[in-house]
């Protein structure tokens, strides 16, 4: 069997994470061959350097995607964001179909065009999965029972044993008190973090942070560390292909998204036993328990006191970070993710 996954973005994120990590779940799996397709650019040294194999386009369009589509010859079209869904509702050749949503998109609550586009989609596609219920619960379509039927839920998971062999392979002298990882974008909204970042520094001087990550805001994020004088304590690293280096040696992970599924980035600190500081946002409430493994509040000035605490308090530090790990450990299942793939594709072929 063979099966595509298709993604419009160019560089690797989140989503792009999860895609790889699917891959590379059935690396060994002679009966069902898959590839990545997405627009080419800086995704590909990412895919290259965890040997996921790669069909480019050279834009997102209709045309590409029936031209790779026609290349592979793929018995299933897994797609993974909503442009995706559609153009593969829309190429032509009747293909088994997977949609697979991997946030909560604000744009996905109300009628608009994406909704509509999605709508379309999600009536030619066989299943349809959804990284946590209120990703599903908000779409402004869900009450559509056609496609309540063929939806399912799918949290995320992370291969611990090889972000424990990635990290050991990133030696580095950064140890950040708090790291921000993730799009540097609005919808991570870096510039607060940056905010709250710099109160905590202004409570405890010796605290330093790592921002990872790419996009949109960087330029505004670096103005903002220079007007503050922050720049010997706030870092902005840029995107790493490997972060686990920094993120293993961190204190403490810090999120401040305006919507989220289950972020990758948040699963893989809990893995290197961070405790996870968040605005209360979708699968955040999942990840975290109150006062145990982390905290979650909207309220910047309460985030600030909650990671002052964290750095002040060794006792709640080690209790937080040693809840992290048995969190991790209590919602991070691989083989059952694979399983529920496997009975997926092979069900529907």
């Amino acid at each position: 069997m063979k099966i595509l996954h298709l993604l419009k973005t160019d560089r690797f994120s989140g989503a792009e994470n999860v895609v790889c990590q699917i891959i590379s779940m059935f690396r060994d799996d002679k009966e069902h061959e898959m590839v990545y397709c997405s627009v080419d650019g800086p995704i590909r040294q990412s895919l290259e350097s965890r040997g996921i194999p790669f069909l480019p386009l050279s834009s997102f369009n209709l045309s590409e995607v029936r031209q790779a589509i026609s290349k592979f010859d793929p018995d299933i079209i897994h797609a993974h964001d909503v442009h995706a869904s559609l153009y593969a509702a829309l190429s032509g050749k009747h293909r088994r179909i997977i949609d697979q949503i991997h946030g909560n998109d604000i744009g996905m609550r109300k009628t608009n065009a994406k909704s509509l586009s999605f709508r379309y989609a999600a009536s030619k596609a066989e299943k349809i999965i959804w990284v946590y219920e209120t990703a599903l619960d908000d779409y402004v379509f869900s009450d559509n029972k056609k496609l309540r039927e063929k939806s399912l839920i799918m949290k995320n998971v992370v291969d611990r044993d090889e972000l424990y062999r990635k990290a050991d392979s990133a030696r580095t002298d950064e140890c950040p008190t708090v790291v921000f990882l993730g799009r540097i974008n609005d919808i991570k909204d870096p510039l607060r973090a940056i905010r709250i970042i710099a109160k905590v520094i202004d409570h405890l001087p010796n605290v330093t942070a790592d921002l990872i990550g790419s996009g949109d805001l960087a330029g505004e994020c670096e103005s903002l560390i220079n007007s503050l004088g922050m720049t010997d304590k706030i870092k902005l690293l840029g995107f790493m292909d490997n972060p686990y280096g920094v993120l293993s040696k961190g204190k403490v992970f810090l999120m401040t998204s305006r919507f989220e599924g289950i972020p990758m980035a948040a699963i893989e600190a809990m893995a290197f036993g961070l405790p996870i500081v968040s605005t209360p946002v979708d699968g955040m409430k999942l990840l975290v328990t109150e006062g145990k493994n982390g905290f979650v509040n909207n309220d910047d000035s309460v985030l600030v006191d909650d990671i002052v605490r964290l750095c002040e308090d060794s006792d709640l530090y080690s209790a937080m970070s040693k809840a992290s790990l048995e969190r991790f450990s209590e919602l991070n299942n691989l083989d059952a993710y694979r399983r529920t793939l496997l009975e997926i594709y092979d069900g529907i072929k």
